[in-house]
């Protein structure tokens, strides 16, 4: 395939999706621990707001680990998650509509970012860590052995209760985890070039090569320890590019819109070197401009 329009389209750097905060793999694991502490009672109280503190600094366990091993087991926290939303539908009935339960005798759920939120702090007021993730499920650990995930939402817009809300056990628990934890390198990839008729880049994007006159479309996309991408809303949206060298070569310009992408306009034959640094993170391409 050839490159030698100027209406190539582009593509976006932060993809959604892949891999997030804790994501575990489906080897095999420890067998799950035979007894486990549950507080005796959950606070019937919880916070009117919907911004919970960082979860790193509200887990007095500490951290997870990024390569904590996942599957689907038995439950062992069941009875605390569902008694977290019993207190939060005392607290706050608002939350709900207590005149529409489904089958498993879930309320409809009136204030999604309330009723997660609500959750979490009921849990960790009865002294569980515990976390709403990225895709809108709570994780929970009493202990750094091991961590459960639980799906509490329905498609239908009520609560999730019962066995089937239990998602999966990681050992040692997965959460909770900072981006820096989860990003192992910024790779910054050639994917496009923008050149005048009768000029074209070459066809392996991989020779890190752009003809004088066109332009290179790169883009930096975070990546895990299993070389997936980093969701953005793991690794945020700030990200500082620099030209290390080769200034007399080529221009950099931005992509309207697209901050972890951007434009090399290449001037002149020689050597540069682009670089993205995404939450403490240098990723760079070295590239070359040719006649």
């Amino acid at each position: 395939m050839r490159h030698d329009t100027w209406g190539l389209a582009y593509l976006a750097a932060a993809v959604v999706g892949g891999v997030w905060l804790g994501s575990c793999g489906g080897s095999s694991s420890p067998s799950q621990p035979s007894t486990t502490t549950l507080p005796s009672t959950l606070a019937t109280t919880t916070t009117t707001t919907t911004t919970l503190p960082p979860t790193a600094s509200a887990c007095p366990l500490g951290k997870g680990d990024v390569y904590a091993q996942c599957s689907k087991k038995s439950p062992a926290l069941l009875s605390a998650v569902e008694a977290a939303e019993d207190a939060l539908v005392r607290a706050r009935p608002d939350i709900f509509n207590l005149n529409d339960v489904n089958a498993g005798g879930g309320y409809r759920v009136l204030k999604n970012d309330d009723y997660f939120n609500g959750v979490v702090t009921n849990l960790r007021t009865a002294g569980f860590c515990a976390e709403r993730s990225i895709f809108d499920t709570i994780r929970i650990k009493n202990s750094n052995d091991f961590s459960e995930e639980y799906d509490v939402l329905l498609s239908t817009g009520h609560m999730y209760r019962g066995v089937g809300s239990y998602q999966k056990s990681c050992y040692p628990a997965a959460f909770p985890l900072e981006a820096t934890d989860v990003i192992v390198k910024v790779p910054i990839f050639l994917f496009g070039y923008q050149c005048p008729d009768g000029k074209s880049g070459p066809e392996e994007f991989s020779e890190r090569k752009i003809p004088a006159g066109c332009t290179g479309l790169v883009t930096a996309t975070p990546k895990d320890k299993d070389g997936k991408d980093v969701p953005v809303q793991i690794h945020g949206t700030d990200i500082l590019w620099s030209l290390h060298f080769g200034d007399e070569f080529v221009k950099i310009e931005d992509f309207p819109d697209v901050p972890f992408n951007k434009k090399i306009v290449a001037k002149e034959v020689g050597e540069f070197a682009l670089c993205a640094v995404v939450q403490g993170i240098e990723g760079c391409f070295v590239g070359n401009v040719i006649p």
